[in-house]
């Protein structure tokens, strides 16, 4: 049976890692990041990401078709039950008098 032999100590700190100039970020400069969006060319950059994907094959085109399909359907149902439930919040349900008690 042969067994492996470990490494020296030397040889795995000279070793370069993936994450070896990895520092923490601090609260300052994760808010500096969020600052510098801008949508403006986040939008355009999406729209030809979109267009790029879209034209490699028909099968692609189909396939950005349908996911904006569904995406549209169902920003459409949330905003109609958004919107139902505002005005069932600002019309009451029984406008004008309230019927009479009995007794």
């Amino acid at each position: 049976m042969l067994q492996r032999q470990p490494r020296p100590i030397a040889a795995a700190q000279t070793e370069a890692h993936k994450y070896h100039n990895f520092k923490p970020r601090s609260m300052a400069l994760t808010t500096g990041l969020i600052a510098q969006v801008n949508p403006i060319s986040d939008l355009t950059d999406a729209v030809s990401y979109f267009i790029d994907a879209a034209t490699v094959d028909p099968l692609s085109a189909i396939l950005v078709v349908l996911g904006q399909l569904l995406f549209v359907v169902a920003f459409a149902v949330f905003g109609y039950l958004v919107l139902g439930s505002l005005v069932d919040f600002v019309i009451p349900e029984s406008p004008g008098r309230s019927p009479p008690r009995r007794d």
